[in-house]
């Protein structure tokens, strides 16, 4: 296409007003700038490495406002060290989100994450090597194979297995921040003499449960009530067994002792508030065929406050 067919799109487009076949000459008109991105030449290896960790494009983010662009540099550093560490497989992104070199680097910087993240980056083997080097040899020599064995122009046909890695290391972030939000947390209790139970009931429950909450809410608006009413019930209960469970097998499996559970009165009033909820979900959506009334989600609703004001009350020893 040369440089006239190029040029023509603003006069096509005031021809097309008062062109009596302006439908014809809109669908030409689309067909040459589509004729002219396919034109275009693909992003070199390392502007498409750029882009990816730093989330938007230069050419993108000069054409976005002034708001936009200090967004942009504000989560920059975040976006930055997530796309360095955590593989993404996209299957609606071209080449499923597949990028040659962050792929390889991925195969270092994952297992190392992962090493620092569970506080083991710095222990020595033998006294001589610190595993965090080992694993970054170690992914160093995977990176090399999937660089030879791979294309810039195409995925190849083991970069679903880089969607598993991507899972993994994600839930390795969520660790890892929510540790550091439970650490802040007891940080704010020290300060203002708030004990742990407390900021667990009323804080850190309320930052947990809306994310749930709007996650469910919205299933339920598009039109999947029963998924998200499956959901307020299965996601606690996932979280409970996996919370309790796991660490507890863990212990057992390190120590071999008996794990000794510590009474105190705040485990009372949890577990009866608990039973009663779970009791009154039952037999109200059985008497009531699962159609659930509105007054039943303000008796669950005056059921939480006043099983928090009771926690509160007990912990902080008036009752």
């Amino acid at each position: 296409m040369d440089s006239r067919e190029e040029e023509v799109d603003v006069d096509t487009l005031a021809i097309t007003v008062d062109s009596p076949r302006r439908g014809s000459n809109l669908e030409k008109l689309h067909l040459q700038k589509i004729a002219q991105q396919q034109k275009k030449s693909p992003p070199s290896p390392a502007k498409e490495f750029l882009g990816k960790v730093v989330g938007v494009g230069l050419d993108d983010w000069l054409q976005q406002p002034m708001s936009i662009r200090l967004m942009c540099l504000f989560k920059s550093p975040i976006y930055f060290v997530l796309a360095i560490t955590t593989p993404v497989v996209d299957v609606v992104k071209p080449k499923n989100n597949w990028c040659r070199p962050l792929n390889c680097f991925h195969c270092v910087t994952a297992p190392v994450f992962v090493c620092f993240a569970f506080g083991y980056g710095l222990e020595m083997i033998a006294g001589v090597v610190p595993i965090f080097a080992v694993l970054a040899a170690a992914g160093s020599i995977f990176g090399l194979v999937v660089f030879f064995t791979s294309k810039d122009e195409e995925p190849p046909k083991y970069h679903w297995a880089f969607a598993y890695v991507g899972f993994l290391i994600g839930v390795v972030w969520i660790y890892v921040i929510s540790m550091e939000i439970v650490v802040l947390l007891q940080s704010v209790g020290i300060v203002f003499n708030i004990s742990d139970a407390i900021l667990g009931l009323t804080i850190l429950a309320w930052g947990n449960g809306l994310l749930d909450f709007l996650a469910n809410l919205n299933i339920a608006r598009k039109g999947f009530p029963r998924m998200g009413i499956a959901a307020c019930f299965g996601t606690p209960c996932l979280t409970l067994l996996l919370g309790v469970g796991i660490p507890t097998l863990i212990q057992l499996a390190g120590t071999g002792n008996v794990l000794v559970l510590k009474y105190s009165k705040i485990i009372t009033v949890l577990f009866a508030a608990l039973a009663v909820s779970l009791l009154s979900s039952t037999i109200t959506n059985v008497a009531l065929r699962f159609n659930t009334k509105r007054f039943y989600g303000a008796y669950l609703l005056a059921l939480y406050f006043t099983f928090l004001v009771v926690a509160v009350l007990v912990e902080s020893g008036f009752l």
